[in-house]
């Protein structure tokens, strides 16, 4: 019975999506040295959907690596489908949950957008271009089967115990 207990759990922790487990920052979309700077952008959620976006960057020196505090950095979102609505915000430290990351938060529609994240340290500027790709948002159900479907697990668990100590007794 052990056996299956720890075979069933085993089974359970080997096959949950790694979406979610949650890491800080989001996916790695851009890294790329422009200059004096090396520059890094991620966004979350995984995978991205319509609705808010946080897209963080770190900004780090190319010779030492080390964050570069004093920066100002602005992140343009051009839909592709619709050139003219393209929206440009100020990345803060304020919006970042890690401190040593700048954040922005957007409110994106399904499509594809061209990203620009534009960076001025103290007379230091560079910059990165990348692709998202966001779709749509998911149903509602969706999002919450995970919350009426745990019920099932300790259920069949339990029977399981049942049938196999009915068996032991016989």
């Amino acid at each position: 019975m052990r056996e299956l207990v720890r075979l069933t759990c085993g089974c359970l922790l080997v096959g949950l999506p790694s979406a979610w487990c949650w890491a800080d920052g989001g996916v790695v979309r851009a890294i790329e040295r422009d200059g004096p700077l090396v520059i890094s952008a991620f966004t979350a959620p995984n995978p991205l959907v319509a609705g808010p976006v946080d897209t963080s960057v770190l900004v780090q020196d190319a010779v030492t690596l080390a964050p570069v505090q004093d920066v100002q950095i602005e992140v343009a979102f051009t839909p592709r489908s619709r050139m003219n609505r393209a929206v440009t915000l100020a990345a803060t430290s304020e919006a970042a949950t890690n401190k040593l990351f700048r954040a922005c938060l957007v409110e994106l529609e399904p499509g594809w957008y061209d990203v620009e994240v534009i960076c001025d340290a103290a007379g230091k500027r560079g910059s990165i271009r990348f692709a998202l790709e966001v779709g749509a948002a998911p149903a509602p159900l969706a999002v919450l089967w995970p919350w009426f479907t745990w019920p099932v697990l300790p259920v069949v668990l339990f029977g399981l115990h049942l049938l196999l100590s009915r068996k032991r007794g016989s």
